[in-house]
């Protein structure tokens, strides 16, 4: 009786380790999407900066309407806003890194 409960429990041990590193494992990769993420949002942000300075063109750090968008542009006194929002899949190969 003693040794089929120590298999038992060994059977139950292993099955909560196979759990916990599959719960590792989709952590670990929410966790790199989300540094795709900020890293593809920071390589935009960089080249829309140097396309306006290029042509000089307004980039606005701070916007006078609610919000806070990615990017903001000022054209002849107008505001065009580039605000992307994440892909809700886990293909994040269409983004820069």
């Amino acid at each position: 009786m003693t040794a089929l409960n120590k298999i038992s429990e060994q059977i139950h041990d292993e099955r909560e380790a196979e759990k916990q590193k599959q719960n590792d494992e989709v952590v670990d990769k929410l966790k790199r999407l989300k540094e795709t993420w900020i890293n593809h949002q920071a390589v935009v942000n960089s080249c829309i900066r140097n396309i306006c300075m290029k042509h000089a063109v307004e980039y606005s750090d701070k916007v006078p309407f609610k919000g806070e968008p990615d990017n903001t542009i000022k054209i002849c006194d107008e505001y065009i806003v580039f605000d992307a929002k994440s892909t809700a899949g886990d293909d994040a190969t269409n983004f820069l890194s």
